[in-house]
């Protein structure tokens, strides 16, 4: 028998009741101590950039200096509102994860040569 696995408490937000023809972006906050996780699912475009914001400025003020990690690793398209959100958050600190082609890419055109 498998024991169970113990996950950290996660948050949710930005989620809304499905339209047809409109995009869906899952959000969930990870936080062990002062190093929180923004996990990003789906489309950052539109509507959802803000919430984005939203979601990581109450991220910051939870917390005194927090380390912020956004995780694109299931993002599946990034507008330009969404890119310039992310650097934005990467101005301020946050570090990326990414491991697909297109997030790569956004996230090194975002860092440069660091």
């Amino acid at each position: 028998m498998r024991s169970p696995v113990r996950e950290a408490p996660s948050r949710r937000f930005a989620v809304s009741e499905p339209k047809p023809g409109v995009s869906m972006l899952r959000i969930t906050v990870d936080g062990h101590a002062r190093v929180l996780t923004l996990r990003l699912e789906g489309r950052l475009e539109g509507p959802w950039v803000p919430e984005v914001e939203r979601c990581w400025r109450t991220m910051l003020d939870a917390v005194n200096e927090p380390t912020i990690t956004v995780d694109l690793t299931d993002v599946t398209y990034i507008d330009v509102a969404g890119r310039a959100q992310l650097a934005e958050m990467h101005e301020r600190g946050a570090r990326f994860i990414a491991e697909d082609c297109m997030t790569k890419a956004v996230v090194a055109e975002i860092v440069g040569d660091e």
